[in-house]
């Protein structure tokens, strides 16, 4: 396993989260973890990343700030996240594959200004048949978030992580885990 840390932002090794997903998660391997430090300032997202980490076993993907642009509890400072309008202003990982897979969001100002959906997505969609032996977790450490609008979302994991039997019921269930801790 192979930890790679990137800063991301005017200045740093990728100018975009956009850009940084899509470029440096093909040269990982299965067991490896993915760490985009943002640099001060916002950053927009509004990205699907398809079928980017499905050959892969056991992902891990981090995303905080680098350690000079600390929120320190002030909505101003520190790095911020601000969706783009419309339905691509979201941060979509889509068929994941089998695999576990873990997003985890450290020390960030969420911001979602917009009516419309503007959110952290995961589509976590193994192969049916094999689903239960997978987890996917979603998680915000130390995170300032706020959501307004009339469709105020921000948070939210599709997981069919399961088993399907022969005769067509489900028949065994995998781990879907949101965890929040110390966010406002």
């Amino acid at each position: 396993m192979t930890t790679y840390t990137d800063t991301i932002g005017t200045g740093g090794d990728f100018a975009t989260l956009s850009l940084y997903w899509n470029t440096s998660a093909t040269a990982i391997a299965s067991g490896d973890v993915l760490v985009a430090e943002c640099l001060g300032g916002t950053h927009s997202i509004g990205a699907t990343y398809n079928n980017t980490f499905s050959n892969l076993v056991g992902v891990d993907l981090v995303m905080r700030p680098v350690a000079s642009a600390m929120h320190n509890g002030n909505w101003n400072e520190g790095v911020r996240i601000e969706p783009q309008t419309g339905q691509t202003g979201q941060m979509y990982f889509q068929s994941i594959g089998n695999q576990d897979f873990s997003l985890r969001v450290e020390d960030l100002v969420w911001i979602n200004p917009h009516a419309e959906n503007g959110r952290i997505y995961v589509n976590f969609d193994p192969t049916l048949g094999s689903g239960a032996q997978y987890d996917a977790t979603l998680s915000f450490e130390r995170c300032l978030i706020h959501a307004s609008g009339s469709n105020p979302y921000e948070i939210t994991i599709n997981a069919n992580n399961y088993d399907v039997s022969s005769g067509g019921g489900v028949s065994a269930l995998g781990n879907s885990t949101i965890s929040i801790k110390n966010c406002v």
